[in-house]
């Protein structure tokens, strides 16, 4: 790294419609209130299903009880993959970058098995 110019190491979502076209009902559980319509990435996803799995009273307790041994799993990924990225670890990131999606993959079949919505 110089003086000036910084050099990062990142992890981003490419195309975020990708996002409702492969985890459709995970994003239906993040967008199903006006605030959270606009696009957003992989990790917002994590963030946004998280977020109603703990703290939203109308997501009924069925699917909180199915989604959150995904979402505990998806945060020490997550950690995980922040710790990689800082560490300039990029191979480790990318290997952790799978493991994500196949918790989200596993998430999204769960979800399905239930009949939500």
């Amino acid at each position: 790294m110089g003086k000036v110019l910084q050099i990062r190491v990142i992890a981003y979502t490419f195309d975020p419609k990708e996002i409702n076209q492969n985890w459709p009902t995970l994003y239906k559980i993040a967008t199903d209130d006006a605030y959270n319509k606009k696009e957003f990435g992989l990790l917002e996803l994590i963030q946004k299903v998280k977020e109603k799995v703990l703290f939203s009273e109308d997501l009924n307790s069925k699917l909180k009880n199915i989604l959150t041994p995904y979402i505990d799993k998806l945060n020490i990924l997550c950690t995980q993959l922040e710790d990689a990225l800082s560490n300039w670890k990029s191979k480790n990131a990318n290997e952790i970058s799978y493991q994500i999606e196949d918790v989200l993959d596993n998430a999204e079949e769960a979800v399905k098995e239930i009949g939500y919505p």
